[in-house]
């Protein structure tokens, strides 16, 4: 138990800052005591400069002071049990939350406090000024979701996927995989794992990487499309994983 520092007291006629937004991708969990409503009036965050990976605190937009990008940080707020709100970002890639500015009504007198002082799994707690009940704070999570785009809008067919249909996991890939569990193409089941939240299951189609057509899974394609090099290795449902099956002329039998 870690008991803050006294709560600001604002004034009576304080105008929430909150948004007409209908999608939020920022979610919480705590546990409240005495506590009517819980705003998170401004949220700092640390995030990844998207073209030369430096790391920054930011409460708003600002140009990166290595590569000049203008990385875009807005941040929309709202009343809810279960979410803080909505972020924008833009050129830059979320990393974690630092401490945030907090707004809480007491539920007896209506009594309005801001503070900067609630950690995750910390215990707040103060004496309102205004009923002299105690109000008690434990703020359990709060995660930023992200959206992924839709790959199938990126397909034209006769017009080359993005990188050529390759991944960070396999650059001699050249194609994505319809999964039947979702309907959804990803370039490999690891893309695939961390999108979703369900296990994959054996892709049945692919989409060329050279002419964007979507077709049954194999190593080519009527455009001219081969693959670099055939392994036993996982390929969009064929091949294995267990190394003491695969062909010792197999190079990833012997990764680590």
């Amino acid at each position: 138990k870690n008991i803050c520092k006294p709560a600001i007291l604002l004034p009576d006629d304080y105008v929430y800052p909150i948004n007409d937004i209908k999608s939020f991708n920022i979610s919480y969990k705590a546990d409240k005591k005495n506590i009517a409503l819980l705003l998170a009036e401004k949220l700092n965050i640390k995030v990844l400069c998207n073209k030369c990976k430096k790391h920054y605190n930011i409460h708003s937009r600002l140009i990166c002071d290595k590569c000049n990008e203008m990385l875009i940080y807005e941040y929309f707020s709202t009343l809810s049990d279960q979410f803080f709100g909505f972020i924008k970002l833009e050129n830059c890639t979320f990393i974690a939350f630092n401490y945030n500015s907090y707004v809480i009504n007491c539920l007896t007198c209506s009594k309005i406090y801001r503070t900067t002082e609630i950690g995750i799994n910390t215990q707040f707690e103060f004496k309102c000024y205004g009923c002299y009940s105690f109000i008690s704070l434990t703020l359990k999570d709060i995660q930023y979701k992200t959206y992924q785009k839709s790959l199938s809008s990126k397909i034209k067919v006769g017009v080359p996927l993005p990188e050529n249909g390759t991944c960070i996991h396999y650059r001699k890939s050249f194609r994505w995989f319809r999964f039947p569990c979702c309907n959804k193409l990803f370039p490999c089941d690891i893309c695939h794992d961390k999108e979703t939240d369900h296990c994959n299951e054996m892709a049945n189609k692919m989409v060329c990487g050279f002419c964007s057509k979507e077709q049954s899974v194999k190593n080519n394609c009527e455009c001219g499309m081969t693959m670099k090099k055939s392994t036993a290795h996982w390929e969009g449902g064929k091949g294995t994983r267990n190394k003491v099956v695969m062909s010792k002329k197999d190079n990833k039998k012997y990764k680590k």
